[in-house]
């Protein structure tokens, strides 16, 4: 008996959500997006795997779930390579996955929000293993953020590493860039662009070397000279007991 493209693809998307190690209601959801798109067009002539990835992405934003398109690629590896004339490109499968997900969006007629900074921190530490304080120290600097309408861009998954990274340094917990921006597909270059952009609009961090300091005193974005001098002097009394620790820590 031959089996229906549905079938198929119902098929497809079990099976790399339990390869992707996904919770059952993503790959519900994912089903359930996938009976809206057939009720308005069909898949004939379709790639079935280039579509199983992008419903795999759209469920997981629409439960707030973390997960990046290079995640999702490294198990369907969609990879392609298009011949133009007298030259052949490579088109990344993360692209493809995304242009996919947006097509469906525009048959069906539905928004979903991207996945929140905060779930993909989550995700972060609890691979990187931070310490429970950590969690809570990144919790902070996210509503801190908000209410001081504090926008470093909108690449999420990168923000998120950058967040992690420097809240687990705060805490005390060292680990490399590399592994932070491993976790959800980034590179270190986007890492430290996320970092520098976060230590500039958060003043209440101080750093010096590898070592970060929060500093806790009343201090708003625009800054007066009064709060200006406070800031040198705790600023002062913190990068000498970091000058004497890095004596002997020159990690």
């Amino acid at each position: 008996m031959v089996k229906s493209t549905y079938e198929l693809l119902e098929n497809d998307i079990s099976f790399n959500c339990n390869a992707l190690r996904l919770p059952d209601k993503i790959r519900d959801e994912a089903i359930s997006i996938l009976r809206k798109y057939l009720k308005k067009k069909n898949l004939q002539g379709r790639n079935l795997e280039q579509y199983c990835a992008g419903l795999i992405w759209l469920a997981c934003k629409k439960w707030n779930y973390p997960i990046t398109t290079k995640n999702i690629n490294s198990v369907l590896d969609l990879d392609s390579t298009k011949s133009k004339s007298y030259m052949s490109v490579k088109v990344k499968g993360e692209l493809i996955i995304v242009r996919v997900g947006k097509s469906i969006l525009r048959v069906i007629e539905e928004n979903i929000a991207p996945v929140t900074l905060d779930k993909y921190v989550e995700m972060i530490q609890s691979r990187i293993g931070s310490y429970p304080e950590c969690y809570t120290r990144a919790m902070m600097l996210i509503d801190y953020m908000e209410k001081n309408n504090i926008n470093v861009g909108y690449n999420n998954p990168a923000l998120a590493s950058a967040l992690a990274y420097i809240s687990d340094r705060i805490e005390g917990y060292r680990e490399t860039e590399k592994n932070y921006a491993q976790i959800v597909g980034t590179t270190e270059i986007s890492l430290r662009t996320y970092k520098r952009k976060l230590l500039k609009a958060i003043p209440n961090i101080r750093k010096r070397g590898t070592h970060y300091k929060w500093i806790d005193f009343p201090r708003s974005i625009n800054t007066t000279p009064n709060n200006v001098s406070d800031c040198q002097d705790v600023q002062g009394d913190w990068w000498k007991s970091v000058t004497e620790m890095t004596k002997y820590d020159k990690s």
